[in-house]
């Protein structure tokens, strides 16, 4: 939250009496099913709003107000919700999500036409490293290719590894960190011999 604030505050002549932040976070499934993991990230970022609110030196003359949305870890109910923000009486000046790479990449491009920046909390797609396409995107995590570059070394030089298999989700984070990890694992002299995806969620059984 704080980083966010340091995103937005430094862009502003004035600061108003209440800033208005949003949050895009799964808080449902793709299938109306509640996610746990969402809901917890949406009880943390209250909780900061919280601490940010309750300690006069960082908004003496402000205070906080959340809004949270959730996208169904989808690119579509992502966007919708990003474009409800956006024509809301209270426009949030920035945002928190979302969670998945390929949803943070379609809102991030949605809000730099706003000129509304937004803050991931796990989104790891290089893509999103492009400042070019996405210039008002950051994230608090770091992106596949040193998240992918340190796995390689730890299973090469410190597990003694050669030889892998490697099973990934389908979407951008799945499929951008295997292609990174293959080629980490290629410059340390080790080899993929096979690599296959699956949707994450799909009913197994059901093949």
């Amino acid at each position: 939250m704080v980083m966010l604030l340091c995103v937005i505050i430094p862009s502003m002549s004035q600061v108003p009496a209440t800033m208005h932040v949003g949050a895009l976070l799964p808080l449902f499934r793709a299938d109306g099913r509640p996610l746990a993991g969402g809901r917890k990230f949406a009880r943390a970022v209250e909780l900061a709003v919280d601490a940010v609110n309750q300690n006069a030196s960082l908004l003496p003359e402000s205070h906080l107000e959340l809004t949270i949305r959730s996208t169904n870890l989808s690119t579509q109910v992502g966007m919708r919700a990003a474009f409800e923000f956006i024509n809301s009486d209270n426009v949030p000046l920035g945002l928190i999500g979302a969670a998945s790479s390929s949803v943070s990449a379609a809102i991030a491009r949605l809000l730099s036409s706003f000129s509304l920046p937004l803050l991931s909390q796990s989104s790891t797609s290089r893509e999103l490293s492009d400042t070019s396409n996405y210039p008002l995107f950051s994230r608090v995590t770091a992106a596949d290719t040193a998240e992918s570059r340190m796995l390689a070394e730890s299973l090469v030089s410190g597990l003694q590894w050669r030889r892998f298999a490697v099973l990934h989700s389908t979407g951008s984070y799945g499929s951008d960190f295997a292609a990174e990890l293959e080629i980490h694992l290629a410059s340390l002299g080790a080899l993929v011999v096979s690599r296959t995806s699956f949707v994450a969620g799909a009913d197994p059984s059901a093949n």
